[in-house]
């Protein structure tokens, strides 16, 4: 990826890959609705921008995306996770 994309691209997809990989860690316990919100401020942060998350990664096979508008699409999505520390 370092060799396609620019470094604040690179920074933003860091970002989001630990952002994701939280969420891992914890969605079977969301799911059983096991955790408590307010438990896990990090987690609830989390919960909090995954729709966002997942509407981004959600692209049909049949579409063709710019590179430059999938690194406009990533930094808007960065304004949503750029506070969260995982």
């Amino acid at each position: 990826m370092p060799a396609v994309v620019d470094k604040q691209a690179l920074s933003w997809a860091s970002q989001l890959i630990r952002v994701v990989a939280f969420y891992e860690r914890y969605k079977e316990l969301v799911n059983l609705g096991v955790y408590e919100p307010g438990s896990n401020p990090k987690l609830d942060q989390v919960l909090n921008v995954i729709p966002v998350i997942q509407e981004f990664l959600s692209q049909d096979s049949n579409v063709l995306v710019d590179a430059e508008v999938g690194r406009v699409g990533l930094a808007k999505l960065f304004t949503h996770i750029s506070e969260i520390e995982v």
